[in-house]
C-alpha cells in the first residue's frame, strides 16, 4: 500500500490593501433567545435613587464620566496613541426587563475617540457602568483601520467595540461582515487604558 501525505500551506502572496493580510474570518453560530425585552422611562430626580438601587444619576455619571489616554493597538495597522472622553450630560432613564426581574439607571451622552488617523468615533451613548458596548457601522467611524479586502459576497461591515472603561483592562475591537448565508468576525485590535 502507498499513502501519500500532502502538506496544505497558507498561501504566501499578499493580497491584501496596502499590506494588510486579506480577510480571514470566523464564522458565527446561529443566535440564540436574546435578552429580555427592556422598558425605559425618564427618570428627573438626579439626587434621587429609584427603589432597589443605592446610586444616583449624579452618582452614575460621576463614577463613569471622564477623559481617558492610552493606546490602540491592531494586529496588522500598528499601533496609536488614544484619546477617549465620555460625557454623560443626557437625560437619566429607570429602565426595567418586561419578562424578567433586572433593573437599572442609565445616563446618555456622548463618547469621542481619537486614535491618530486609525480610528475616530463620536458617538451617542447610553451607559449603567464602565462596560462599553457599541456595534458601529461602516458610516459611524473615520480612520484607515481597516478589515483588508474583504469577501465579494460581503453585504455589511461592522465594527463591534466591547469591554471596561477602566486602566490597564483590554478593549475588545471585532470586525462583523454579513455575508451571503452567514456571518464572519475577525479581530480588529484592542485598547489598553492607562491609569
Amino acid at each position: 500500500m502507498i499513502l501519500f501525505l500532502l502538506a496544505c500551506t497558507a498561501p504566501t502572496t499578499d493580497s491584501g490593501l496596502g499590506g494588510i493580510p486579506p480577510w480571514q474570518g470566523t464564522q458565527i453560530g446561529e443566535e440564540g433567545d436574546g435578552p429580555c425585552e427592556t422598558e425605559s422611562t425618564p427618570w428627573s430626580s438626579e439626587d434621587q435613587a429609584p427603589e432597589g438601587l443605592s446610586f444616583t444619576p449624579a452618582e452614575l455619571r460621576s463614577q463613569i464620566a471622564g477623559s481617558f489616554v492610552g493606546t490602540l493597538q491592531t494586529p496588522s495597522q500598528g499601533s496609536e496613541d488614544l484619546q477617549l472622553t465620555l460625557s454623560l450630560d443626557g437625560p437619566a432613564w429607570w429602565t426595567q426587563e418586561v419578562d424578567c426581574d433586572d433593573h437599572w439607571l442609565e445616563v446618555d451622552g456622548d463618547l469621542v475617540v481619537e486614535a491618530g488617523g486609525l480610528l475616530q468615533i463620536e458617538q451617542p451613548v447610553r451607559m449603567r457602568s464602565k462596560w462599553l458596548g457599541l456595534a458601529l457601522d461602516a458610516q459611524q467611524w473615520r480612520g484607515s483601520l481597516s478589515p483588508g479586502e474583504l469577501p465579494t459576497d460581503t453585504s455589511s461591515l461592522t465594527l463591534h467595540i466591547s469591554g471596561p472603561l477602566s486602566p490597564n483592562e483590554d478593549t475588545a475591537l471585532e470586525w462583523v461582515i454579513q455575508r451571503e448565508n452567514h456571518r464572519e468576525a475577525a479581530r480588529a485590535g484592542t485598547w489598553l487604558l492607562d491609569e
